[in-house]
């Protein structure tokens, strides 16, 4: 899997907007990338949405190429991984790369919508012009937000066939009546339904001077939530076809204390060796959140076979001491679950980017 680590370019470092609009990338948005020069050094410039980022790779990349570039990793620089992509002069001839290429301009933040239907300062407003009198504003929307993130094996894949990358298989398999009920993406197709027919009472619209603005800013977020989520299973569904490693990328809402939260869920299965068993092969997942008490953490985890490991990153050192003191409940969990316990880790500070073996090295570790 060809990854790329980017970072500003010289000139470029310390520029406000540059910052700005890395910060507000969003983990499994696709970008489209042009490469403006090479180095031997393992360095490139690339051109994205009108600025210059440096990017380090070991594999080469001609300058002129267009990419393809999915993101992989938010801080504390930004990680993309190279998509499959037709020659320039393809592109009109494929129609993925016409789906992608529609596609990448309009997305946004999956979970958008969401934070801004429970906002409470638009939320009553909101839900009167969509002809919402109590409630919420789909039956689905309390399904899908967990109170809390999912604490057991079964609720995490209930929450990630529910995360809208399956839909359209489901709906296949299942049938549309079974595979919409409690689904992300059917959710965000119905709300744009909602919000046409909104839009279309005029009567409704201009009982307020700024409900028009609301509710063209509302389809904005439902459609880029969708464009993302479209983007995300384009991916997922191109490397399926053309190699063995996988990776997809999911975002769970929770809410704590009233308030909703993401849990953002990096899953990859690492390419085979030759003459090496399905089963065996290693998994590896990123789980990304931010808690009110212990604050944003990362957690790594590692898996072949039985055997599992896990790094937990937090820049707070009370948090780091608080996950100490938890795992030898964790591990005292995994061996009920029959599982092999290899490292389990407490870090204070950011997780390296790159990092793809089973942890090593300094750290708080439970010992086992």
């Amino acid at each position: 899997m060809d990854e790329l680590r980017l970072g500003f370019t010289p000139a470029g470092r310390g520029s406000i907007d540059t910052g700005a609009w890395l910060r507000n990338w969003q983990l499994g948005q696709v970008l489209r990338a042009q490469v403006v020069d090479t180095s031997q050094a393992g360095t490139v410039l690339l051109r994205i949405a009108n600025h210059q980022v440096s990017a380090s790779t070991n594999v080469f990349l001609q300058r002129g190429a267009w990419l393809n570039l999915q993101v992989t990793g938010l801080a504390p620089e930004p990680t993309v991984r190279v998509l499959e992509s037709p020659p320039r002069s393809a592109e009109l001839t494929s129609p993925l790369e016409r789906q992608t290429q529609m596609l990448l301009p309009r997305q946004g933040p999956v979970l958008g919508p969401l934070l801004t239907l429970l906002n409470p300062a638009q939320r009553v407003n909101l839900l009167s012009l969509l002809g919402v009198s109590g409630g919420d504003v789909d039956p689905a929307l309390n399904a899908l937000l967990w109170q809390g993130p999912p604490r057991s094996p079964e609720a995490l894949q209930k929450a990630l066939l529910q995360s809208g990358l399956f839909f359209e298989s489901d709906l296949f398999r299942q049938g549309a009546q079974a595979a919409v009920a409690t689904d992300l993406k059917a959710l965000l197709f119905r709300l744009l339904a909602r919000i046409a027919a909104a839009r279309g009472d005029s009567t409704a619209v201009a009982q307020l001077p700024a409900a028009a603005s609301q509710l063209a800013g509302l389809q904005g977020e439902v459609e880029g939530a969708l464009a993302a989520l479209s983007l995300n299973q384009l991916a997922a569904s191109q490397q399926h076809q053309q190699q063995d490693a996988w990776i997809w990328v999911f975002h769970v809402p929770f809410t704590l204390r009233d308030e909703m939260h993401r849990l953002s869920i990096t899953l990859r299965r690492e390419a085979g060796e030759a003459g090496e068993d399905a089963p065996e092969r290693e998994w590896k997942a990123l789980l990304q959140l931010d808690l009110p008490r212990l604050g944003a953490l990362e957690i790594e985890v590692f898996l072949r076979g039985v055997r599992v490991s896990a790094v937990f990153y937090s820049g707070r050192m009370s948090s780091v001491l608080s996950l100490q003191r938890a795992l030898g409940k964790l591990e005292a969990v995994l061996r009920q679950h029959n599982f092999e316990v290899g490292v389990l880790r407490a870090h204070h500070g950011e997780r390296e980017r790159g990092s793809q073996s089973e942890p090593a090295g300094t750290g708080f570790r439970h010992s086992v």
